[in-house]
């Protein structure tokens, strides 16, 4: 059973308009995570950051996976629908089969044309969890 990485500074899970992750730049961007080894990712969640018309989450972006870093192969690509509603949270499905130790959210866009991206929370659920 493969658990979820859940993106987030503070250690009761709770999400604050503080705890985020926070692009260095405008898109592209992407955030990563490298599981203990390979996983099959079927579901990512992301949260937008809890601060009113402040969420600029990335609009539109792919999930990838690679298993030396350099390599991505993407698995979907999606859209985030919720504008800048804070707080608030969409799940994504893979449905392609995949065996990956390293997997990552590729923002294209972003919500806020020209803006840095932001997220509250990524969570990524293997295939035997769902």
């Amino acid at each position: 059973s493969v658990s979820a990485f859940l993106l987030n500074r503070s250690s009761d899970l709770a999400i604050n308009e503080y705890d985020c992750w926070h692009s260095d730049g405008v898109v592209p961007q992407w955030l990563a995570y490298q599981f203990t080894a390979t996983v099959d990712v079927a579901i990512v969640t992301m949260t937008s950051r809890n601060m009113s018309n402040n969420g600029v989450m990335p609009a539109t972006f792919k999930i990838q996976g690679s298993n030396d870093g350099n390599t991505w192969v993407d698995l979907g690509s999606y859209t985030w629908t919720h504008g800048l509603a804070g707080n608030t949270s969409d799940t994504y499905y893979v449905s392609v089969p995949n065996s990956y130790q390293r997997f990552r959210m590729y923002g294209e866009s972003a919500v806020v044309s020209g803006a840095k991206i932001n997220m509250g929370q990524l969570q990524f659920y293997g295939r035997k969890d769902v």
